[in-house]
């Protein structure tokens, strides 16, 4: 399941009947272990960062991003139902729906059910394209994400952190003038 686009998969067929679909697929249990460290991940923090709830109350892109995170994702795709053993539950059922109904729904010589292991050459077939000279890439996967959030964090918390620093150094220095 990619996002946002598995939120709205029949809208989109419904807009572009002929369509071709490309629906990736993997192991439930590896991809919920991977859900749960990265995008879950972040969107708990939103909730439960200062910092972070700070930086979304001040940024109208960073609110519509943690807006369309929930509203698509986590409400639309799972229900709501993310937390404790029944939401791992919920969130493997879904997985394994969606993947059956984009199955039964989408005519087979529409729909390529693909494994990004597999590289470009069932992809590039399907598309009716030849196979890139270039190697297969292989990005957004769990470590690379993970990384990318602790840069993140690094980058909202940094400024933060140094502009209190800075202010209490200043205010000390002065009390300490004054005061002696």
């Amino acid at each position: 399941m990619d996002f946002p686009t598995a939120g709205y998969w029949r809208e989109l067929t419904a807009v572009y009947p002929k369509a071709k679909v490309i629906l990736t697929i993997r192991d439930a249990e590896g991809w919920y272990a991977s859900v749960m460290e990265t995008i879950y991940s972040l969107q708990h923090l939103y909730h439960t960062s200062s910092i972070w709830r700070f930086f979304i109350r001040i940024s109208p892109f960073a609110r519509t991003m943690v807006r369309m995170h929930q509203n698509t994702v986590w409400n639309r795709v799972f229900n709501g139902i993310t937390e404790g053993p029944e939401g791992r539950e919920n969130l493997i059922r879904r997985f394994n729906e969606h993947t059956a109904e984009v199955r039964a729904t989408i005519p087979p010589e529409q729909l390529l059910v693909y494994h990004p292991r597999e590289g470009w050459g069932p992809l590039c077939a399907f598309l009716g394209v030849p196979v890139p000279p270039t190697p297969f890439p292989n990005i957004n996967d769990r470590e690379e994400f993970i990384a990318r959030m602790r840069i993140g964090k690094v980058l909202i918390a940094g400024p933060p952190i140094v502009l209190i620093t800075l202010a209490v150094a200043v205010v000390g220095h002065f009390a300490f003038r004054v005061f002696g």
